[in-house]
């Protein structure tokens, strides 16, 4: 995997793909993206997954998840790009797993940072409405995916820091962790100079509650090779744990843990399916583009 930062989409127009397969489009990133891909691609794919029902459509045809893997073979000897800006985590997930079950490793992720978050001030302090709802979080809600989570089995919960604090004490519930099977993965540094406190602020207490402050980790909150990285580090330490990957940050640290769940098959993701704020961000920042995303 090569990943590479583009300042503008333009410095980006000699890129061309047969394919781009993109989710829905909201904000003003979800947009431009879609329109600079509309110009740079053959052909545009959309792709969901309802939660409710575990069922992912591919332009608008339901598909089972089992038949997934099979049905985009269809792609094979195409050049692929896959819209990580308009995807959530999980249906970036099913995606890229499904590529890697079809022997479709040679792709393309591309995404884009918001210029700014959508927040409310109280007391000097931000407060981020990035999801509308939250389904919650489920031991086994994406087939193939994710696992119940065992009781007196080896295990180790990796926890992507993120702006909402409520997500975090969620999953804290659920999870009934001690403080040795947890790690908090931290963006440092942020998109922007001063963003990485924002994460820390928002789950304060419910680190202090929990006994977490050994537990914290750093990356780049862009660094998608990084965590990447990092989380093969703590497999060389931690080799009979079962990891629970728990993104809750920036998509690139999603993104990157994403890479990871592909090619270890101890690895389950735990996720609450928040269903995105309408204008959750506003402009458009740096683009980075991962080519060869698995191979």
């Amino acid at each position: 995997m090569d990943v590479l930062e583009y300042k503008s989409l333009q410095d980006l127009a000699e890129n061309k793909w047969d394919i781009a397969l993109h989710g829905k489009h909201s904000d003003d990133r979800d947009k431009e993206i879609r329109s600079f891909l509309e110009a740079a691609c053959a052909e545009m794919y959309n792709f969901s997954y309802i939660p409710h029902d575990m069922l992912s459509f591919l332009n608008g045809a339901p598909v089972e998840l089992h038949y997934l893997s099979d049905e985009l073979k269809i792609f094979a000897g195409r050049k692929i790009v896959i819209d990580a800006t308009s995807f959530d985590v999980a249906e970036l997930a099913i995606l890229c797993t499904a590529l890697n079950d079809s022997d479709l490793k040679n792709f393309d992720v591309i995404y884009a940072e918001p210029h700014e978050y959508s927040h409310d001030s109280n007391n000097g302090e931000k407060s981020f409405n990035l999801s509308e709802s939250l389904l919650g979080f489920e031991e086994a809600g994406i087939p193939g995916i994710s696992r119940a989570i065992p009781s007196d089995e080896p295990k180790l919960f990796i926890f992507f820091m993120g702006y909402e604090g409520d997500r975090f004490r969620n999953a804290l519930e659920l999870s009934e962790l001690s403080g040795k099977e947890c790690s908090l993965v931290f963006g440092v540094p942020a998109f922007k100079f001063g963003w990485d406190k924002n994460s820390l602020l928002s789950s304060a207490r419910a680190i202090l509650e929990n006994n977490l402050q050994d537990a914290f980790l750093f990356c780049g909150a862009t660094n998608i090779s990084g965590v990447n990285r990092l989380l093969q580090e703590l497999r060389q330490k931690h080799q009979n744990e079962l990891f629970f990957l728990v993104p809750l940050g920036p998509k690139p640290m999603s993104v990157g843990a994403i890479k990871f769940l592909c090619s270890d098959k101890n690895t389950a993701l735990l996720y609450d399916h928040p269903a995105r704020s309408s204008n959750r961000s506003t402009g458009i920042a740096s683009i980075h583009l991962a080519r060869g995303f698995l191979s």
